[in-house]
């Protein structure tokens, strides 16, 4: 009688372990469940995966009244979408898959989507122009300064920081534009008369005074969504002829357009003494030491070149020292080009900018 009995619980358990292996990935009843309106979206930021997360009695949780305690994860990254957020929407081609939160306890099922044709929307990488604008006398200005040390990966990939600060003359930060320095000019063309340090402008499009880390990648993020990059940027060299430094580069659209082109010349680790600072050492990074014209902060029709779809063209900017920089700051310039569009409203934008070292070389970068 036991042989028979362990023979027919054999039984039950293999039949039992085939029907988990085969089994739907349904949810049981009596959990709450996450559904989706679509499993596959565009790449542009826009279209957008709404979520729904029922009860185990089928109530609807995802309500006005209870979305400051319902949150979205991503089961990859483990990172929760933006609070509020109802859905999903992406600016990448990729497989993505979620579960719903509710007060703390997670759905017991998740949702895939499938975000799809990133090249139909933009061709080139894109990296947004963040001017920092500081200055050494600024006692709050390096929380700025932290929020961007602090940027995730992918924020930090798709941004450019450019240090303009207000400084007075004789400075060793100052730079003139126009008839101001560098910071005010930034607010001048911003058409902003009251100054407030520290504050980003981004892409010369807006400005915000947030320190917040989250408020500044959304800020990147809301530039990448609406301005996609419409051309790239190599730079073929930066390098010392005599006492002036020579920037050469290319731009190439992938769309038709008219664009204008302006270069920086930016520095890492510079010391400076007696200013407010995040670190110990009184180094300040991404300093902007000068800029190439008057068309920096926008589009001029002067400088300005139209290019077909594909079309390339190729651009040189020379930066005339007193005397040849040494060695070891021409290890800490970079040049930065940025690549001015006008918008649909017919104001002046950066679309896009890259950034190389003194001796080095830089391609075009694709999505």
């Amino acid at each position: 009688m036991r042989k028979i009995l362990t023979a027919v619980l054999a039984i039950v358990a293999a039949f039992a372990l085939i029907s988990c292996e085969g089994q739907d990935p349904t949810p049981a009843p009596g959990t709450m469940t996450i559904s989706v309106d679509k499993t596959q979206i565009e790449s542009d930021g826009i279209d957008m995966a709404t979520f729904t997360i029922v009860d185990p009695q089928g109530n609807v949780i995802t309500t006005e009244a209870n979305k400051a305690s319902v949150y979205f994860k991503d089961v990859k990254t483990g990172k929760r979408l933006p609070r509020y957020s109802t859905g999903f929407t992406s600016i990448a081609d990729g497989e993505f898959e979620f579960v719903g939160i509710f007060n703390g306890e997670e759905t017991s099922n998740s949702v895939k989507i499938k975000s799809v044709n990133r090249a139909d929307y933009e061709v080139f990488h894109r990296n947004v122009a963040i001017f920092k604008l500081t200055g050494t006398w600024c006692q709050n200005c390096p929380r700025m300064t932290d929020a961007l040390h602090s940027l995730d990966d992918d924020a930090a990939d798709h941004s450019i920081v450019l240090a303009c600060h207000s400084e007075s003359k004789g400075h060793p930060f100052y730079v003139q534009y126009g008839t101001t320095d560098l910071a005010s000019a930034v607010f001048l063309a911003m058409g902003e008369t009251s100054a407030v340090y520290p504050t980003n402008c981004y892409d010369m499009a807006s400005l915000n005074t947030s320190s917040s880390t989250i408020t500044i990648s959304d800020e990147i993020m809301t530039r990448r969504i609406d301005a996609p990059a419409a051309a790239g940027i190599a730079i073929s060299s930066v390098a010392l002829e005599g006492s002036s430094l020579k920037v050469k580069a290319k731009v190439k659209a992938s769309a038709a357009g008219t664009y204008d082109a302006a270069c920086a010349i930016v520095a890492d680790g510079l010391k400076y003494e007696g200013g407010y600072c995040d670190n110990e050492e009184n180094l300040y990074n991404s300093v902007v030491l000068a800029v190439n014209g008057d068309n920096f902060f926008s589009y001029r029709a002067n400088s300005s070149f139209d290019l077909s779809k594909d079309q390339e063209i190729e651009k040189e900017f020379t930066f005339k020292f007193p005397e040849a920089p040494s060695e070891t700051l021409l290890n800490k310039m970079r040049a930065v080009i940025l690549v001015h569009r006008k918008n649909a409203a017919g104001n002046s934008e950066v679309n896009n900018c890259a950034e190389c070292a003194y001796g080095k070389t830089l391609d075009y970068r694709y999505n």
